[in-house]
């Protein structure tokens, strides 16, 4: 991939989640800057959506950015086009694309291929953008996640896999104080 892409929550590095994490909150707590004035955003979903779809679509015109939306019909992918074709006709025309398909990765990565920034909404393996919103409700409430105890009610899910990588960002997450010094909890990442 040319551009940079968060396909997976694997693709960005330690600094990166939490430096993603600090900024949502400065926007949450009514930082006015417009970061994207004058790029245009493509949003894919091919599954429904009320609240992904409202949220990337204001938060993309917030931040400045112009937007363009598909769906599933709009696309020469019906007509036999390949996916990679689309990708790169995409990154001629846009600066990031954003999709939820609930499907295979590896059709975003098509698309990422081609020096088009991807951002996955959801696939079938991942959610990393709701991890990433997950993080910075954490940060926002407790000021910290580093040190806290997670506890995930709900389906084992792409959202719950997702929420999993992110939170092993933060090297004391999940290592109760029980473990002897330098044995680390399945899951902590060093």
């Amino acid at each position: 991939m040319s551009a940079r892409s968060l396909v997976s929550t694997g693709d960005l590095g330690d600094a990166e989640v939490d430096g993603i994490v600090r900024a949502g909150v400065g926007f949450a707590a009514g930082a006015r800057r417009r970061p994207l004035e004058g790029r245009v955003v493509g949003i894919y979903f091919s599954k429904t959506s009320t609240r992904t779809r409202t949220a990337f679509s204001s938060g993309a015109l917030r931040l400045g950015a112009g937007i363009v939306t598909f769906g599933p019909g709009d696309l020469q992918t019906n007509t036999g086009e390949s996916w990679e074709d689309t990708g790169r006709v995409f990154a001629g025309m846009l600066d990031v694309m954003v999709m939820r398909t609930a499907g295979d990765p590896a059709q975003m990565r098509a698309w990422a291929a081609d020096s088009l920034a991807v951002v996955n909404a959801m696939s079938a393996e991942e959610h990393p953008t709701q991890a990433l919103t997950d993080l910075t409700t954490l940060m926002q409430h407790f000021g910290r996640v580093d040190g806290l105890r997670v506890l995930y009610v709900g389906e084992g899910n792409n959202t719950a896999t997702s929420l999993a990588l992110a939170l092993t960002r933060y090297p004391r997450y999940g290592s109760p104080a029980a473990y002897p010094a330098g044995v680390r909890a399945a899951g902590d990442h060093p």
